[in-house]
């Protein structure tokens, strides 16, 4: 009987302790829950009024936590907050920070040694147009009758010396004027390619959830391609096109002096269309390039989704989006060429 009564009385107590570790739970719940309006005494105590009034209030909180999330999803996006945005196009002048960039990549010495070279060249090429009418105007040789004397065979070899030597200088200077662009251009090409490279490396993962993996294929692609052939053949044209204007314009103008006068309205006539043409082949030229990367996304997407697009059967509407986006590049393409013309 005595193991009985003390068997009872361990069991009496065991249910007291979890009773006393039940009201210390529901406490502490209850402290955590309730309104700063709530007395200490209501807390302990768990009375049925307060428990009715903390529910109504958490009901409460529910469903105006529900009209505010169905408030939040009927409100607009923004457009910063779309996931993927469209590529912009720059617009206005090409800044000085871009020229500046690739003269660095490829070297301001080199570029200056550059500049001197072709400097030499246009000039013993526009020097030797001078030597030639020097030639032709020389009283001794124009006199017919001195022919065959030896004032007259000298002044002849004379002539025909420098201006030999003047063909070579322009041979000599304009070949390694193309052997130091085209070694240091295309250096200066790869040194803008892995920089490009490594910052497309080492951006996080939000540059990747956030960029067409086609506009990335687009300034590897196109964008290198202009630097490793375009631009080079557009600096060497710049350097041909501005010392032949200035060496014409210095041969006129030391054989005939009145073509000046004809210079300053020409040269106003020019300034205007450049005012016109320059703002207007930049522009078409950046839009080109931005349209040229919905091209590389729409495919890449195409062919990592070709399953699905048979599958469904739409494979009409995917050629006819392609070609559509090819077409939409190649207007403003056309359109940069006629403006050019």
């Amino acid at each position: 009987m005595d193991s009985i009564s003390s068997k009872r009385s361990r069991r009496l107590n065991f249910s007291l302790i979890i009773e006393e570790i039940k009201n210390q739970v529901l406490q502490r719940l209850e402290s955590v829950t309730s309104d700063n309006d709530f007395t200490s005494g209501d807390e302990l105590g768990g009375s049925k009024e307060s428990s009715i009034r903390r529910r109504r209030k958490a009901k409460d909180a529910l469903t105006k936590s529900g009209e505010a999330g169905k408030a939040e999803q009927k409100k607009p996006t923004s457009a910063g907050a779309t996931l993927v945005e469209e590529e912009k196009a720059e617009t206005g002048n090409v800044t000085r920070a871009v020229f500046l960039k690739y003269i660095r990549a490829v070297g301001p010495v080199v570029f200056l040694i550059m500049t001197v070279i072709y400097t030499a060249y246009q000039g013993s090429s526009t020097y030797s147009a001078i030597w030639l009418s020097m030639w032709t105007d020389d009283s001794v040789l124009t006199n017919a009758s001195r022919a065959g004397t030896s004032e007259y065979n000298n002044k002849n070899t004379m002539y025909l010396t420098i201006y030999a030597l003047l063909g070579l200088a322009q041979g000599a200077t304009v070949l390694v004027f193309a052997l130091v662009s085209a070694s240091r251009m295309v250096k200066a090409s790869g040194e803008l390619h892995t920089g490009m490279l490594e910052n497309v490396m080492r951006s996080p993962m939000a540059f990747y959830d956030t960029t067409p993996m086609g506009r990335v294929l687009n300034r590897f692609s196109r964008d290198v391609d202009t630097l490793d052939v375009a631009l080079p053949s557009t600096i060497r044209s710049f350097y041909s096109c501005m010392f032949r204007v200035t060496g014409t314009l210095i041969t006129i103008a030391y054989s005939t002096p009145i073509f000046l006068v004809v210079v300053l309205p020409l040269g106003i006539l020019y300034w205007f269309i450049q005012r016109f043409y320059i703002p207007t082949s930049r522009q078409l030229r950046r839009i080109e390039s931005t349209t040229r990367s919905p091209i590389y996304v729409h495919f890449s997407e195409t062919v990592s989704g070709a399953a699905s697009i048979r599958s469904y059967g739409v494979q009409e509407r995917f050629v006819a989006e392609s070609r559509y986006r090819t077409d939409n590049n190649l207007s403003f393409y056309f359109a940069s060429i006629v403006a050019n013309r």
